[in-house]
């Protein structure tokens, strides 16, 4: 074997380990696109839920009462794009259920499981495929706060369980 294919022998090599070695610290192309459709859909459960209390949370002693679906003229504006109230991928709207007056879900079918790693939609943690988020007018405002109070609620029910 000469030189030269030894040195593309190698150069080979290195080529296919480094694609390798980003493959396993990132993902495919096709994971990270998938991670992207499930950013995606959190960023839009919570712009809808964000419009959903502004409409109908006036003050802590009045709420309007809920819709039974999902208000059709429910814009929610992004600086560079207007938020859907469906699935980037296959355009099925997102599940709105109305549990009472001042209570609902917002629910929609996820790619992957998200990553407990607290960054920015830490309150939005979700399992691979259909999760609803739950939701109350009663607790003010913030439908942040909701799934923080939710979350913690469930931590603690987990908790008793396994005692």
């Amino acid at each position: 074997m000469t030189a030269e294919r030894v040195g593309l022998l190698a150069a080979t090599v290195i080529v296919a380990g480094g694609l390798g070695a980003g493959f396993a610290l990132i993902g495919s192309p096709s994971h990270q696109r998938e991670l992207a459709l499930d950013h995606r859909r959190v960023e839009d459960l919570s712009q809808i839920a964000g419009a959903m209390h502004a409409r109908f949370h006036v003050d802590d002693s009045a709420a309007t009462p809920l819709p039974k679906t999902l208000p059709r003229d429910l814009i929610i504006k992004y600086a560079d794009r207007v938020a859907e109230t469906t699935d980037p991928l296959d355009h099925r709207p997102y599940t709105y259920m109305r549990e009472s007056s001042m209570r609902y879900r917002l629910c929609a079918t996820f790619a992957l499981a998200s990553a407990n790693d607290g960054g920015d939609h830490g309150s939005w943690q979700h399992p691979a495929g259909m999760h609803c988020y739950q939701f109350d007018l009663t607790r003010g405002t913030d439908p942040l706060a909701d799934l923080s109070a939710h979350a913690s609620e469930a931590k603690k029910r987990a908790t008793r369980v396994a005692s």
